[in-house]
């Protein structure tokens, strides 16, 4: 995909993205810019079939997804794998493309020397929303605390690690003077990051990754991997534990839209989000509103037209009983993802007329 220059540059070998910066007093003067076209072929090495980061330094080439938590993760692991098979396909390479999705890469890959040969990606969520989410599934969920207690969950949410602290592998601490601002941590997380989704916006980032990174349209393509109201991937104490749905009192909405207490906590993660939102926009505009909205619909139909044809084809870790599965017994690339992967391959989306 080919946009002006002044609109959306592409990286030289070596150097950080550049782009027009963006300034807003609402972003306390973090600099808002569009994510840029990859120019490169996707870095597709020999991998296996283990997606789990073992860190090495020869170890920082490929394709890196981080997961993050109550941030549609596993849904996101299976498209970052369905993207690494798809392109081992496309260049006749013998063995899937190298692909790692993990918790713990941020730790090593975001310093990578050689942006040429690797990608880094990942999604983040509304931090609030995250905070609920994240309350019900472990504590909840996994725990049995009650979900009726509005003190909990707002202690909780104050104790949590913040998204931003996780993405930097805490390498930031408010006592050291020159990383002491919000800002320097945004700055560092989007110099670190080739790119950025919101669950928020999912169909949109999908999106533009696709046209980031000159994906086809069966790369993203995904039946969910969990949803509330159904059970996890039954590793969690080798059980299968039945996923409450967030159901939060009102004074705990209200407490999240308008305390300080909250807001000053979480500022560095709400600002992440808004400058992600706003990085959003000003890269749909560079690729074109009207295109970027036609791919959305594209995918939209496309992903009704896999459910229908795939979604009954997923066999899930834990049956819908909450009963445990083998991993052999399941059609899933590994723990709970991509398990419709297989039938998605092989749907025939010459239907679907993807923009040029």
């Amino acid at each position: 995909t080919s946009l002006p220059a002044s609109t959306l540059e592409t990286p030289k070998d070596g150097q950080k993205r550049k782009g027009p910066l963006v300034y807003h007093p609402q972003y306390n003067g973090s600099q808002a810019r569009p994510f840029q076209i990859y120019p490169y072929p996707l870095p597709c090495l020999n991998g296996t079939m283990d997606y789990r980061y073992r860190y090495s330094p020869n170890n920082i080439e490929g394709m890196f997804y981080t997961k993050l938590s109550k941030c549609s993760s596993s849904t996101l692991a299976g498209i970052a794998v369905q993207i690494a098979r798809n392109e081992a396909k496309r260049r006749r390479v013998e063995k899937e493309c190298l692909v790692r999705a993990d918790h713990g890469i941020y730790r090593y890959v975001v310093t990578r020397p050689d942006k040429t040969r690797s990608i880094l990606w990942t999604f983040i969520r509304e931090p609030a929303s995250r905070q609920v989410s994240d309350f019900f599934h472990f504590q909840v969920s996994r725990r049995g605390v009650t979900p009726h207690s509005d003190t909990l969950v707002k202690q909780y949410s104050l104790e949590a690690l913040s998204i931003t602290n996780y993405m930097t592998g805490n390498r930031f601490h408010r006592d050291e003077q020159h990383v002491n601002t919000s800002e320097a941590k945004v700055e560092y997380i989007l110099n670190a990051y080739d790119f950025i989704g919101l669950v928020e916006r999912y169909h949109e980032s999908l999106v533009l990754m696709k046209l980031i990174y000159n994906l086809e349209l069966r790369d993203i393509l995904y039946t969910s991997a969990k949803q509330s109201g159904g059970y996890d991937d039954g590793e969690y104490r080798q059980k299968c534990t039945f996923i409450q749905r967030s159901n939060v009192s009102d004074t705990v909405k209200d407490w999240f839209q308008h305390s300080t207490e909250w807001s000053d906590y979480a500022q560095e993660d709400i600002l992440l989000y808004r400058v992600v939102d706003k990085i959003i926009d000003l890269t749909i505009d560079a690729f074109g509103r009207k295109k970027v909205q036609r791919e959305v619909r594209i995918l939209e139909e496309a992903l009704d037209y896999a459910n229908e044809q795939c979604a009954h084809t997923a066999v899930y870790p834990c049956s819908g009983l909450g009963t445990p599965r083998p991993p052999h017994e399941t059609t899933c690339v590994a723990h709970d993802w991509a398990c419709a992967h297989a039938c998605i391959e092989d749907l025939d989306l010459s239907m679907f007329k993807e923009s040029g």
